[in-house]
């Protein structure tokens, strides 16, 4: 498939993306194709037309045909699984510095769009099926999260844990790039559960580390118990990648210690993570100063001008602008979803 217009735009998969190993198809998560549509008479024969009509549209000129898909229905959805992923605007092998948002790859993932929550069951068969189809599903899942209740949010996780053992490494980095977009959704609780489960069982060694790794991306502090208790697994790699994600998810350096580690949860376990980040700021170490402060601006999407090398007053001053926002931040999400595990979800401070 020719690419079109390719572009350097979207989200750059994050730069501290922990590299997983490739550890063949066996997945997080699962999921199943949903069964042929039934098209009225015609409709489906009007439908391929208007989608191959789609196979020489530029970016923005695809909205006369989206709409025409729309008003035909869902039969819509089986005449583009018969082309996706079709006409590419942005083609995985060419250079590229930033990933596309999913919906920037090409005509037919806008009409997956336009269809919201009626096209997961299709996003999720393309995400088995070819490379190409996988590849550009993948990148596609994370843009139909906000038009998602949560069964869909959870059948698009679901799936997406499965292409993070993807044997092609782009489509697992892809994957990746698509879980950080769920950050916070408690559709991600499933995955996050099955991964903590590999931790505290006595299996390969390389699917622990397929476990830890996996659960550091994704920043889920719910895990800490299991990655404290990693500290002393019986494989070396295990116990070298356990203090790195703990580092990275708490902005303190407590070596290799599990008795130090447990100690420190034990008097932290009722406090948000972002709370933790917030001490952070004013860590003695520039390094870990660093880690508070970026994590800060990925969770809350906005820079205060902290500096991790600036004087203790500024950095004082920035750590109580930050705080408005995280307390903002956090009653928002209370709100939202209630009161909940404060290690991986939100809560109201003081509770």
């Amino acid at each position: 498939m020719r690419a079109r217009g390719a572009k350097s735009r979207g989200a750059r998969i994050s730069s501290d993306v922990v590299r997983i190993p490739d550890m063949g198809l066996s997945a997080v998560g699962s999921a199943t194709a949903p069964p042929p549509a039934r098209p009225a008479p015609g409709a489906h024969e009007r439908a391929r037309s208007v989608v191959l009509s789609l196979r020489a549209c530029g970016p923005e000129d695809e909205a006369p045909a989206v709409q025409s898909l729309l008003q035909l229905g869902s039969v819509s959805l089986e005449a583009v699984a018969e082309e996706f992923p079709g006409l590419l605007w942005f083609h995985r092998k060419l250079a590229h510095q930033r990933l596309p948002r999913g919906r920037d790859t090409g005509p037919l993932a806008r009409v997956l769009i336009a269809f919201g929550e009626e096209s997961v069951p299709y996003v999720v068969r393309f995400m088995l099926g070819g490379s190409e189809q996988r590849y550009y599903a993948t990148l596609l899942a994370a843009d139909l999260r906000e038009a998602c209740g949560m069964q869909g949010r959870m059948h698009l996780v679901a799936a997406l844990g499965g292409r993070l053992r993807d044997p092609e490494r782009d489509i697992a980095d892809v994957a990746l790039h698509a879980l950080l977009q769920f950050d916070g959704d408690p559709a991600l609780d499933a995955l996050s559960t099955a991964l903590r489960d590999k931790l505290s069982r006595d299996l390969d060694p390389a699917e622990r580390l397929f476990a830890i790794r996996s659960l550091g991306v994704l920043r889920r502090a719910d895990a800490l118990p299991e990655m404290v208790a990693s500290l002393e697994d019986t494989d070396p790699s295990v116990r070298d990648a356990a203090p790195k994600v703990l580092r990275l998810l708490t902005a303190v350096d407590l070596g290799a210690s599990r008795r130090k580690w447990t100690s420190w949860l034990d008097q932290n376990r009722s406090r948000h993570r972002l709370e933790w980040l917030l001490d952070g700021l004013m860590h003695r170490t520039a390094a870990l100063r660093t880690i508070a402060h970026r994590e800060l601006e990925r969770t809350l999407k906005t820079d205060v001008g902290y500096s991790a090398e600036a004087g203790r007053w500024d950095r004082k001053s920035k750590q109580a602008a930050y705080r408005r926002q995280v307390e903002d931040w956090l009653h928002e999400r209370a709100r939202e979803s209630g009161p909940e595990d404060p290690m991986g979800a939100p809560r109201l401070l003081g509770r």
